[in-house]
C-alpha cells in the first residue's frame, strides 16, 4: 500500500519485473565468426495476471520512458544467443526490444519528437485476455512501432502470442467468468496481481471482497503455485486484504490468524516515479490536532440503513442492498454541506441555471430510492415492514433541507478565525462547496468577507493545503490553523501525510467517519515506518476516539463493519 493514495499501474510492475529478469541473467559467452563474444544466459519468463483489468491500469506506466540505450544493449545481448537460427518465442522478444537502440525520435513523418527516442514501460510486455481478441494496443512496442520505422522491420510475432510468450500480462475483467478464463492460460502465471484500489473495487462492486475472495480461490485451484500481489489504497482495506483475504488460519474452531505479509511505503510524490535528487524537508507542522463531530438522527438513521443493507445481503437481493447503499450515502453527503439543501439549492440556481442546479442536487435526494425500496414487490418492502426505515430516512432528508449538522459545527470556528490575528484556512471537499460556505455564511458573519479578501482567511478545496506549502516561508507561516470540514477517511489520513501543515489541525465530521478513520489512523501508525507521521496518526486517533465517544457514538465492530464511502457520487460536487 503506497500512502499517501495514488494512482498505481499494475501492468508497470510487469514491466519492471520483465526488465529486471532479462537484465539480472548471468554472464556468458557465444562463439561468432569463430570469435569468443560476451552474452547472456536465458532470462527467467514472466508471466502475470492482473484483476479487475481496465484500461486505466496502463495510464501511469505510459507516462514513463525507458532509456533506450541500456534496455537495447541488455536484449542485444540475449539476441546474441540466437545466431545459430534457433526458434524460440524469446527470440523475436529480444529481437523487438534490441531495436530500440536505433531510435533517435525520427517519426514515420520525418519530424523529430522527443517522446518517441525512448520507448514507454506500458510497450515493454506485451497484454490481453486470455482468450478473444486483444487491442491494437497491446503488441510488444505497440506505441513506437506505430510512429517510427521499426515496424518495417521483420519479425516472428511469437513474443505476442500469449500462449508462447515468454513475457506476458494477462487481463481478466471484473465481468469475466473466472475459471474459464485462467484455464484457458497454457503459461503457468508467475503472479496475480490484485487491483484493489478505489476505482477498482468500484468495477467489482459493493461486494467486491467475495468476488476477490472467489479470484483467490479459483486462481489457486488452477495455478496454485502463482503469488499473490495486492495493492489497496486506503488502511481498511489493507488489513482486510492480508487478514480475511489471504491470511492463513491456524488448525482449530479458535485458531488464530496469521496475516500474509504486507508492506506500506510512504510516497510524497503522486506518480510512479520521483526525483530521486529532490530534497525532502521533512515533517513541520500539526503540533495540535484537535476533533469534533456530530452523532443524533442522522447517525442513528445510518446505522439503521447499515442494518438493511445487510438483511438485503442476507436475503439474496444484492440490488436492493445497494440502493440502501446509495442511501446512506446521499444521507452523509447531505449532512454534511456547510448550509441546509435548500440553501445549496439557491446558491447553485444563482451561481448556474435552473437545470444544472436540478441535476447537481440529484445526489442529495433520496426519493426515487425510497420508492424501489417501498415497492411492495421487492424483498426490501418485506425486510422494512417493522422497522419503517425508509420512511424514517424521507423524515430526516426533510430536516437536512432546513438545517444540517455540519453547518452548525463549522460556525462554531468560524468566530474564532475571525478574531484572530493569524491566518487561518478552511477546507471543503471541493472548491465549489467552498463558495457555498462563504456565500452562506457571509450575511451572519459581515467581516469574514474582509477577512477572505485580505486573505487572513482562505476558503478553499481539496488544494488550498498545497497552495498554501508552496508559497514562501515568511507567509506560509501566518497560516496557524487549518479546518478540514467534512472530510472522507482517506482524506482525513491523506491530510495528516502532508509534510507541511499548520500548527494546529481540526477535523470537523460524522461520527461514523471519525470512528473508522480513528481506526485506521491506528493501524496506519503500527504499520508505516515513518516516525513524524505515525505520531500524528496516533494523536488523531487518540483524540478522534475521545470524542466519538463523548457524542455518544455505539462500539462496533470495525472488522466485520464495512467502512463508510471513501468517495462520493461520481456526479457530486464533493469529490475529494
Amino acid at each position: 500500500m503506497p500512502w499517501p493514495p495514488m494512482r498505481m499501474s499494475p501492468s508497470a510492475i510487469v514491466a519492471l519485473l520483465a526488465i529486471g529478469a532479462v537484465a539480472s541473467a548471468d554472464q556468458d559467452e557465444v562463439i561468432i565468426a569463430n570469435e569468443r563474444t560476451a552474452c547472456r544466459k536465458r532470462a527467467d519468463e514472466v508471466h502475470a495476471i492482473v484483476f479487475p483489468y481496465a484500461r486505466s491500469t496502463h495510464a501511469q506506466a505510459r507516462a514513463v520512458q525507458v532509456d533506450r540505450h541500456g534496455l537495447g544493449e541488455v536484449h542485444f545481448d540475449h539476441l546474441k544467443r540466437y545466431q545459430s537460427g534457433e526458434n524460440d518465442p524469446a527470440k523475436d522478444y529480444h529481437q523487438v526490444l534490441a531495436r530500440v537502440r536505433k531510435l533517435t525520435g525520427r517519426a514515420s513523418d520525418g519530424r523529430d519528437y522527443p517522446e518517441f527516442e525512448h520507448p514507454i514501460l506500458d510497450e515493454i510486455v506485451p497484454h490481453g485476455p486470455p482468450r478473444g481478441d486483444r487491442p491494437s494496443n497491446s503488441e510488444l512496442l505497440w506505441r513506437t512501432r506505430s510512429k517510427t520505422d521499426i515496424a518495417a522491420h521483420k519479425r516472428s510475432g511469437a513474443a505476442d502470442d500469449p500462449a508462447i510468450a515468454p513475457y506476458y500480462l494477462f487481463t481478466i475483467r471484473a465481468a469475466d467468468r473466472l475459471g474459464v478464463e485462467l484455464r484457458s492460460i497454457k503459461s503457468a502465471p508467475d503472479l496475480l496481481i490484485l487491483d484493489l484500489s478505489r476505482n477498482a473495487r468500484d468495477r467489482l462492486g459493493w461486494n467486491w471482497l467475495k468476488r476477490t475472495t472467489e479470484m483467490i480461490g479459483c486462481m489457486r485451484e488452477v495455478h496454485p503455485q502463482a503469488g499473490i500481489l495486492v495493492l489497496a489504497d486506503d488502511p481498511w482495506t489493507y488489513q482486510t486484504a492480508r487478514f480475511q483475504l489471504l491470511g492463513a488460519k491456524q488448525a482449530g474452531r479458535k485458531g488464530k490468524v496469521i496475516p500474509a505479509l504486507g508492506h506500506v511505503v510512504y510516497s510524497p510524490t503522486a506518480g510512479i516515479i520521483q526525483d530521486s535528487r529532490r530534497q525532502e524537508r521533512g515533517f513541520e507542522g500539526a503540533k495540535r490536532i484537535d476533533v469534533d463531530g456530530f452523532f443524533g438522527d442522522v447517525d442513528r438513521n445510518i446505522e439503521r440503513l447499515r442494518g438493511l443493507a445487510h438483511r438485503l445481503s442476507e436475503m439474496g437481493d444484492p440490488a436492493g442492498a445497494e440502493t440502501v447503499r446509495n442511501m446512506i450515502g446521499t444521507v452523509r453527503r447531505s449532512a454534511c454541506l456547510p448550509g441546509s439543501i435548500t440553501e445549496l439549492s439557491r446558491f447553485l440556481e444563482h451561481e448556474t441555471s435552473t437545470a444544472t442546479a436540478n441535476d447537481q442536487l440529484a445526489t442529495y435526494r433520496v426519493a426515487a430510492d425510497v420508492a424501489a425500496l417501498s415497492d411492495p414487490r421487492s424483498l426490501a418492502s418485506q425486510a422494512d415492514a417493522d422497522t419503517h426505515v425508509a420512511a424514517e430516512t424521507t423524515s430526516v432528508m426533510r430536516l437536512l433541507e432546513r438545517a444540517t449538522p455540519m453547518s452548525s459545527l463549522l460556525e462554531e470556528f468560524v468566530q474564532p478565525a475571525l478574531r484572530s490575528s493569524s491566518r487561518s484556512a478552511f477546507v471543503f471537499r471541493s472548491d465549489m462547496i467552498a463558495e457555498f460556505a462563504a456565500d452562506r455564511l457571509g450575511p451572519s458573519y459581515p467581516k469574514l468577507a474582509e477577512r477572505l479578501d485580505l486573505g487572513l482567511i482562505r476558503f478553499g478545496g481539496a488544494r488550498v493545503l498545497n497552495i498554501i506549502a508552496a508559497m514562501p516561508s515568511a507567509l506560509r507561516n501566518q497560516f496557524k490553523r487549518a479546518i478540514i470540514v467534512a472530510p472522507t477517511r482517506s482524506a482525513i489520513l491523506a491530510t495528516l501525510s502532508e509534510q507541511w501543515l499548520p500548527e494546529q489541525i481540526v477535523m470537523l465530521a460524522d461520527a461514523d467517519t471519525l470512528a473508522f478513520a480513528a481506526r485506521d489512523a491506528e493501524r496506519l501508525a503500527e504499520a508505516i515506518d515513518v516516525a513524524p507521521l505515525a505520531a500524528r496518526l496516533r494523536a488523531f486517533a487518540k483524540r478522534a476516539a475521545a470524542r466519538v465517544a463523548e457524542i455518544g457514538r455505539h462500539a462496533v465492530k470495525l472488522d466485520t463493519e464495512m467502512p463508510p464511502m471513501t468517495s462520493n457520487s461520481p456526479r457530486a460536487l464533493l469529490s475529494t
